[in-house]
């Protein structure tokens, strides 16, 4: 069962004024510990290696609480890091600080995300390898792996149209563009 409500709200007015202000990339540092559950920083680029360090964490004990705050990286690993948060949806919750692109993918895994404060935000956009030209085959297949993980996280109704709405910004504004969500519910894009 999904922690109480209130020690999830207390956690984040907490973190909200004492999270650190400087990490390393893709660190996770432990911040307090909340009526038996744990809260952490996930903080910097997401790169290989970051899904088998939170698998470590969550071996430890998968009661966390647990605030995004990174630009994205790997989508590879930023699936992998969302299908572990599935796992353990009912002991893990995630707080976005700030999740873009595989981070943003990640935050999806958990089945009740959250904001950590009113400018907080998520966005998405479609996989791509950075600085890479695709072929049409590779593009294909990390388009498929996405639109997989999405039907995995999400109702097959809203990632077919997260799909369709993250293609028809990037065939507008480029593959750089976020669709992004903030706490109050608006949809936005990030150029």
């Amino acid at each position: 069962m999904k922690r109480n409500r209130s020690i999830i709200t207390l956690a984040i007015a907490t973190l909200t004024m004492t999270m650190a202000t400087t990490a390393q990339a893709g660190t996770f540092t432990q911040l307090k510990v909340y009526d038996n559950a744990e809260a952490w920083l996930f903080e910097g680029e997401i790169v290989e290696g970051d899904a088998k360090a939170f698998a470590n964490l969550l071996a430890r004990d998968p009661h966390i609480i647990l605030v995004i705050d990174s630009p994205g990286g790997s989508a590879l690993e930023g699936f992998a890091l969302g299908r572990l948060t599935m796992k353990y949806r009912d002991e893990v919750t995630l707080v976005a600080q700030r999740a873009y692109s595989a981070a943003g993918m990640w935050w999806l895994g958990d089945d009740e995300p959250q904001f950590l404060d009113d400018k907080s935000e998520v966005g998405w956009h479609l996989s791509y390898l950075f600085g890479e030209r695709m072929d049409e085959s590779s593009a294909q297949l990390l388009g498929h792996l996405t639109g997989k993980y999405l039907s995995d996280a999400l109702d097959e109704d809203t990632a077919e149209a997260l799909m369709i709405d993250l293609a028809t910004i990037q065939a507008e504004y480029g593959k750089f563009a976020l669709r992004t969500l903030r706490k109050d519910g608006k949809l936005r894009i990030k150029k």
